[in-house]
């Protein structure tokens, strides 16, 4: 049976994962469980929708500039340290 289509707020689709959203969410995820955080205290510090972090941390969305921000403060880190990926050794 196919599933039906989840709606997306404001317009979000689900888009192919790509390199750097893989490496996204996993971050967020980690962080957040690295403050003890559910995702829906993350989403009221950050000001956003619960299960909009889900689909970040599952590499469901690209978030949009606004929303990485939100994140970031979230986590009183600055934009370019939440994006910032770990280099192989």
């Amino acid at each position: 049976m196919k599933q039906p289509q989840r709606h997306h707020p404001k317009g979000r689709k689900k888009t192919p994962n790509t390199p750097k959203r893989k490496a996204l969410g996993p971050k967020v995820r980690k962080l957040r469980r690295s403050q003890g955080w559910s995702q829906q205290t993350l989403a009221r510090v950050a000001g956003m929708d619960d299960g909009h972090i889900g689909e970040i941390e599952r590499s469901e969305i690209d978030p949009s500039l606004s929303t990485l921000l939100k994140i970031a403060k979230a986590f009183d880190l600055t934009l370019f340290k939440l994006l910032q990926t770990s280099r192989p050794s």
